[in-house]
């Protein structure tokens, strides 16, 4: 793998949304010549040759996309090893599908933000939608954090590259518990 290129990590459980994300990931490969790590994370070692073979399963599906995927199989768990995944492989962007809030998570917490917050790479989290041909308006949240200083940087450079409109989303709180 050359590491001077893009790199985007996208994280696969193997349902629906997990396809979705490598979708989108490959519409952004396409533009922008990156490469694609697919990874999975097992939770043991006996399931290793397993996955792998899924893994290449998935890719080889994708060959004709023209864009160069490689497997990752990873023992551990999601919350703590994507983001030191992303960090060996030197990616610059992680693109994750969600399943969104079910159940207990909308006390705990879902799952995507708590696996987000373990990385300083950026994300794009995505549900079950397609992408589109060509990546027309970026929604760019902005809190001041020094966070979002890479995560900005690899905004613009996607507003660059695919001729998108960028815009920034300043929510102003008055409430001092809730800045803080």
């Amino acid at each position: 793998m050359e590491h001077n290129k893009d790199h985007i990590l996208v994280p696969t459980d193997f349902t629906k949304v997990g396809e979705c994300a490598l979708q989108h990931a490959i519409s952004m490969a396409k533009v922008s010549g990156a490469e694609i790590s697919l990874l999975h994370i097992i939770a043991n070692e006996k399931d290793n040759a397993e996955t792998e073979k899924k893994l290449n399963g998935v890719i080889a599906a994708q060959q004709a996309t023209g864009v160069e995927i490689h497997p990752v199989v990873k023992v551990g768990n999601i919350f703590d090893d994507i983001g030191g995944v992303a960090e060996t492989l030197g990616a610059n962007l992680i693109v994750m599908g969600t399943h969104g809030v079910k159940g207990m998570q909308h006390v705990t917490g879902s799952y995507a933000v708590k696996v987000i917050t373990n990385s300083s790479a950026p994300y794009i989290v995505v549900q079950q939608r397609p992408p589109r041909e060509q990546l027309q308006t970026i929604l760019f949240p902005v809190d001041m954090a020094k966070e979002n200083k890479q995560s900005l940087a690899m905004t613009i450079k996607m507003a660059q590259t695919y001729k998108a409109n960028v815009h920034l989303f300043v929510m102003y709180e008055e409430d001092q518990f809730l800045k803080n």
